[in-house]
């Protein structure tokens, strides 16, 4: 099995675990709040649609630096040559190295592909949110939610 297999695999169960955890959202909603001042709107399930498309282009992500780029870093350090002068001991300890940068530091990349919060127009939610006011008497015109992780 190459990364050509594993990777699309890994991807698609991801989106799939997203989708059977998160479905109620789609016909519950989640929190939207006024951006302005935190003011709870209400809930909204096309604040749930963006929040979980958003949440599964970041799981789509999230296993490109484990199963692609040690792949590409070891290949890349076989045909340089780098490889042929290490001991043959030595080898693992080097691809379990590499493994681990990629894991320290591709995860938080991978998280952060999108801030936890979004903000949005209100015009993008619901119709019944467009004439909300905040704590202020102010027209709400922007809108904050949690997408999740």
């Amino acid at each position: 099995m190459c990364i050509r297999d594993r990777y699309p695999a890994v991807a698609g169960a991801n989106v799939s675990n997203l989708i059977m955890m998160r479905r109620s959202e789609l016909s519950t909603g989640i929190d939207i709040r006024a951006s302005s001042d935190g003011t709870l709107l209400g809930t909204s399930q096309e604040a749930a649609k963006v929040a979980i498309g958003k949440t599964a282009f970041t799981r789509i992500i999230l296993p490109v630096p484990l199963l692609v780029v040690p792949p590409v870093i070891m290949l890349g350090l076989e045909k340089s040559g780098i490889m042929k002068s290490v001991p043959r001991k030595l080898r693992m300890p080097i691809e379990v190295g590499v493994i681990s940068l990629c894991f320290t530091f591709g995860l938080p990349l991978s998280l952060s592909a999108f801030p936890q919060y979004c903000e949005a127009s209100v015009n993008s939610v619901e119709s019944r949110f467009h004439h909300y006011v905040d704590r202020s008497g102010n027209k709400v015109d922007r809108i904050v939610f949690n997408r999740g992780l």
